[in-house]
């Protein structure tokens, strides 16, 4: 009976939804329940799609993980190249040389989106295969998630060819950040930033607009939509939505805010109580929204811009809004370039900086790949250094050959053991 109700739940979860009349037609979202991953709306979940800078949050885990294991601390000095200098936007655009802590880089990313700063991460991450290396332990622990529809290319989300992952993986991929890395969720709340004069204002909508929003991040390319993942907590229960391929930075804040307030207040769920992971994904050829979005069919009037809504601006149409009129007051956290003055025994990271060799996946990506435990994340990362031969994944198009003559000199690290323990607790102004 109870292997009856398993198989009537993934039958639901399949072919049916619970779908609002105001929710774009076909584009992929879910709603799960943080803790226990009860899916709680779904519609396109499985289906292909680019994720844009929802990678980042990949990203985020392989260095929450890499901080969990002693590789490196909150206070590890990151160096910038030339290679990340050339990233096209949105970036920070620092010289080549530049020293960045684990800890600033990491808000950097999370929340202003920087795409030099995921190639600077994924270099100093890398091993000796630099920002291949780091890709390869970003799949690995997709593998290990059962993250299935997805497959990454580059640390950062621009568009490539094989850059895909579904509504589904990233809800699984936001439930594993709550779940293993409870400690560092802190990054995915923070509004806004404060560097040098410049106040960097959050993408995410909902953190200033919607009550009981506590995180997540956005993601934008024309081929994709306006994406994003958010989460929310009202009475100790903490949700976690995906919307994917949003016409605007406001449309996918209202809908992501509408599929959460009905799931606040009792929506249906899917019979047999069926879990986020009983949803089947398979990579798939993504949908191109290039045309609708950016090209001779846009629908929005004005250039799509991931800034859509920051102010309480826009359209919000003929259905009354359920996010805040005006944004609620922000105090950024402050940012700097530089080691922490307070840690100056933690030694930088000696870029390998070689050409980019392309490395086979591990399976199941590919079945000539290296078996991989994957219940053990060391193990993954070892395996995925050692895989040095084959090419099954497309060559990054943003990514240059770096100069080997500027490669910076091997130092020697501190030990785990003399290494402080990470902390979250806002930097004080420099």
């Amino acid at each position: 009976m109870q292997r009856l109700l398993g198989i009537i739940a993934m039958l639901w979860l399949a072919l049916a939804t619970v779908t609002p009349s105001w929710a774009v037609d076909g584009r992929p979202s879910i709603v799960i329940d943080a803790a226990t991953g009860s899916v709680l709306h779904a519609e396109e979940a499985s289906r292909s799609w680019y994720p844009a800078s929802l990678t980042k949050l990949m990203t985020a885990y392989v260095v929450f993980d890499a901080i969990r294991t002693g590789e490196l601390t909150l206070d590890t000095p990151l160096t910038y190249s030339a290679n990340a200098a050339a990233t096209p936007p949105s970036k920070m655009g620092f010289k080549p040389g530049t020293v960045v802590t684990v800890d600033n880089a990491l808000k950097m990313l999370i929340v202003r989106s920087a795409n030099d700063v995921a190639v600077m991460i994924a270099e100093n991450l890398g091993g000796a295969l630099g920002v291949d290396g780091f890709v390869r332990r970003m799949n690995a622990m997709a593998a290990r998630l059962g993250m299935t529809g997805s497959r990454f290319i580059n640390p950062h989300g621009l568009p490539g060819e094989g850059q895909v992952t579904t509504a589904r993986d990233m809800a699984l991929l936001a439930q594993a950040i709550y779940r293993d890395f409870p400690d560092n969720t802190a990054y995915f709340k923070i509004g806004a930033l404060k560097f040098g004069k410049r106040t960097l204002r959050a993408y995410n909508i909902l953190l200033a607009r919607y009550d009981g929003a506590d995180g997540m991040k956005t993601g934008f390319i024309c081929s994709a939509g306006f994406n994003l993942v958010a989460s929310a907590t009202r009475g100790g229960q903490r949700l976690i939505v995906v919307v994917l391929g949003s016409t605007s930075g406001l449309a996918r804040a209202e809908t992501a805010a509408r599929l959460m307030e009905e799931s606040f207040t009792g929506a249906p769920v899917f019979a047999g109580g069926a879990r986020v992971t009983q949803i089947g994904s398979r990579l798939g050829e993504p949908v191109d929204l290039r045309p609708e979005i950016c090209g001779p069919r846009r629908v929005a009037k004005a250039t799509p811009s991931e800034s859509d809504g920051l102010d309480g601006e826009g359209d919000k149409g003929e259905v009354q809004s359920v996010l805040a009129e005006k944004p609620a007051p922000i105090e950024p956290v402050t940012v700097f370039i530089g080691p922490n003055p307070d840690r100056k025994d933690e030694a930088p990271i000696a870029l390998a900086l070689n050409p980019l060799n392309p490395v086979p996946l591990p399976s199941p990506f590919n079945e000539g790949g290296p078996a991989i435990d994957t219940l053990d994340p060391a193990k993954i990362v070892q395996e995925v250094r050692r895989a040095v031969a084959g090419n099954p994944i497309p060559r990054d198009p943003f990514a240059r050959r770096p100069n080997l003559a500027a490669s910076s000199k091997a130092t020697t690290p501190p030990s785990p053991a003399d290494r402080p323990t990470p902390s979250l607790q806002p930097q004080a102004p420099r």
